[in-house]
């Protein structure tokens, strides 16, 4: 697999900034989840804002240490993933057309 250039990457990865920010099911999460947390007797706006904040950098380190992970699985054994995954596809394939054949 073809190594992305630094551009292509950070591109990546706001392109994900962006979607992220902008989906709706995201806003909604915040705003169903976060409330239950606020304190009323001090700032709503300040608390949601850290409470906002630590939530996103918790899911932000969670999804980078998946990343890393994948990337040293994928450099250990990116063949054998590979041929075991088009093997998968190749017998699922299979079943579909056998199972359809029996109806």
């Amino acid at each position: 697999m073809p190594e992305l250039s630094r551009a292509a990457s950070q591109r990546a990865f706001l392109d994900g900034i962006v979607v992220e920010t902008l989906n709706v099911k995201t806003a909604l999460f915040f705003l169903a989840f976060i409330p239950q947390f606020i304190d009323p007797s001090a700032s709503a706006l300040v608390q949601f804002i850290v409470l906002g904040s630590v939530c996103v950098v918790l899911n932000t380190t969670g999804d980078v240490v998946v990343v890393f992970g994948a990337a040293r699985v994928r450099q250990r054994f990116g063949r054998l993933l590979t041929v075991g995954f088009g093997w998968s596809l190749i017998g699922l394939g299979t079943y579909v057309a056998v199972a359809k054949m029996e109806r």
